[in-house]
């Protein structure tokens, strides 16, 4: 009798594992976990500067940065106890203590000494390492060194650590042109280079089989590096799905939250589907995200289709906040239609940008540790 509970034990688990293996999502680990009702409205303090021109928001240390549209002061820097305008620079050309404008959005590391930088990605395959405190004491733009990137992949993004020692390769989803049949297709993926050794990651076996266009749309994602750089998340931006790239043990971590829609089930159920009728049904999840070492901050919207996402006056957006085992912690409701957000760790409060270049600024702390304290108990 044992022997018999033991071989259909056995096949039970060949059986799970076949069907993980033949599915399109295959994390090291995967968590579902629920959405908390909305309890709270966080309060928006508008920041009122007409000069900034932002194009997205950053915070590190003390300050919060605005990277701007400017081609005289790319980055402006705001102190973030009372988010007064400080300093700005970054001149767009070739010339010495020039740069680029970023094709990506810019991220901080300490350089050797300890000193903060900001590390602004162009469309050159170069990184450009701003050291942020010499720009604010000269009031120029100081750059410790220039990182060039020598994978030119499609849809390819370097995340630069330890003093250019280590690198994070992104290669987000990409099909040539031509591909027919899945052919000649990329799932994302993580490759962490050091030391000469390259260890990948990924969370796709295999590619969801639809319309090209709406296969595209479902691999969409937005990027976050904590701020130690020990850890990145991929959110996905048409469905329910994030994952948490762990550095240092290579693993990854996939979050399903909300409704449980995942891509076998798209595949499903639009692969017959043309894009334009698959998008008419889809629903808009999540639209821009920011991290700190403790949270992982999500813009969400579940109510909308896609179809109908064009009119950002419709917009509905709440903020979920994650820590980084992919608990949801809070659900706060949002009356702005955020378009980049960041958050400073060190005055514990939220910044957003909307999509008419209003910048907010929201005082969260206390609110964190109240959920936090309610989540242990």
């Amino acid at each position: 009798m044992k022997i018999i509970y033991v071989t259909v034990l056995i096949g039970l688990l060949c059986t799970l594992c076949c069907c993980k293996n033949k599915g399109l999502y295959s994390p090291d680990e995967l968590k579902i976990v629920s959405i908390p009702e909305i309890k709270d409205t966080l309060r928006a303090n508008k920041i009122q500067d007409s000069d900034l021109l932002p194009q997205c928001v950053l915070c590190a240390d003390s300050y919060m940065f605005v990277q701007s549209r400017s081609n005289e002061s790319l980055i402006k820097v705001l102190d973030a106890h009372n988010d007064s305008l400080i300093s700005a620079f970054g001149t767009i050309g070739q010339g010495h203590n020039e740069l680029l404008r970023p094709f990506y959005a810019c991220y901080f590391q300490k350089n050797v000494k300890g000193n903060l930088c900001l590390l602004v990605p162009t469309s050159d395959y170069q990184t450009y390492v701003i050291n942020v405190y010499e720009s604010l004491n000269k009031g120029i733009c100081s750059i410790d060194t220039i990182y060039k990137d020598s994978d030119k992949e499609p849809m390819a993004r370097t995340f630069f650590l330890d003093g250019g020692k280590k690198k994070l390769s992104h290669k987000g989803f990409w099909f040539d042109g031509d591909a027919r049949d899945n052919e000649n297709i990329r799932t994302p993926e993580l490759n962490v280079i050091a030391d000469g050794n390259v260890k990948r990651m990924s969370a796709f076996p295999k590619t969801m089989k639809a319309d090209k266009n709406l296969v595209v749309l479902m691999y969409r994602s937005v990027l976050t590096l904590n701020p130690a750089g020990t850890k990145l998340v991929e959110v996905y931006n048409a469905h329910n799905t994030m994952n948490i790239y762990d550095v240092i043990s290579g693993k990854v971590l996939g979050v399903r939250f909300g409704e449980e829609v995942c891509l076998d089930e798209i595949e499903s159920e639009y692969s017959g589907f043309t894009f334009h009728e698959a998008i008419k049904k889809l629903k808009i999840y999540n639209l821009v995200c920011c991290a700190s070492n403790d949270y992982i901050f999500v813009t969400h919207e579940s109510k909308l289709t896609i179809a109908e996402s064009d009119d950002m006056e419709k917009y509905s957006l709440s903020l979920l906040v994650f820590d980084w085992n992919g608990n949801c912690l809070a659900n706060f409701a949002l009356k702005e239609n955020l378009v980049s957000i960041a958050y400073n760790d060190v005055c514990k409060k939220l910044y957003g940008l909307d999509y008419k270049d209003n910048l907010y600024s929201y005082e969260i702390g206390e609110l964190l540790s109240l959920y936090e304290k309610t989540n242990r108990d």
